[in-house]
């Protein structure tokens, strides 16, 4: 007779939370550079970086929250007869789309700065501006790329489970149903009890014999 083997029970499904990577500076959505310069949490950020005053890039920061709506050191005006100044404008999402551009702004920025730094430094400021906001927003796909990641296996799982479970449901109806039949089987291989069974009793005696003849 073949082992039958113990019946392995599925185990409880467990329910997984979706994960929580860090903190809402990490896990916010991508934002543009002009979004970073006024969000709150950027602005903790980049206070715990760069400090909150006496610093140049805190300076640079200050400038920049500005610029939106101010012109560096006032407006230069178009004389009759020369060249028009190249003024940097009002710093908008064209200006602070890239590294290169936000450098460019402030090369035209900082052009006769109080601070007498050069126009030098300031870009080189500019350019660590930026590359702190890309830092972030990089840290912030990743961090979401980690997520999705999760939340797919947590997805994954629950439909093999669930496939597992359609598939032992169908696997033990079908056995069920194999059953049958060898049950009908053992049924008519048992001794029958029919006194009219077409098999002979055997004669105990002759006069039993010439009794079943007459």
């Amino acid at each position: 007779m073949p082992k039958r083997w113990p019946r392995r029970r599925l185990r409880p499904p467990t329910t997984l939370a979706p994960p929580v990577i860090g903190a809402p500076l990490l896990t916010a959505p991508a934002i543009s550079f002009l979004d970073f310069l006024f969000d709150d949490d950027c602005t903790i950020y980049c206070k715990a970086l760069f400090g909150e005053t006496g610093t140049a890039v805190a300076t640079a920061l200050e400038d920049f929250r500005k610029a939106p709506e101010f012109h560096y050191f006032g407006h230069r005006s178009h004389k009759p007869g020369l060249a028009p100044p190249r003024n940097p404008g009002l710093l908008n999402a064209t200006k602070a789309e890239s590294r290169r551009a936000l450098k460019d702004f402030a090369q035209l920025a900082y052009r006769g700065g109080p601070e007498r730094r050069g126009v030098q430094f300031w870009k080189r400021i500019a350019g660590l501006l930026w590359e702190t906001y890309a830092g972030l927003i990089k840290l912030r796909l990743q961090a979401e790329k980690i997520r999705l990641q999760e939340t797919t296996r947590i997805e994954q799982i629950r439909q093999k489970r669930e496939a597992r479970a359609a598939y032992m449901r169908g696997y033990r109806a079908s056995h069920r149903v194999k059953r049958q039949p060898s049950d009908s089987r053992e049924a008519t291989d048992a001794p029958s009890t029919n006194t009219f069974d077409w098999n002979p009793t055997p004669v105990e005696s002759t006069s039993d014999a010439k009794e079943l003849a007459q």
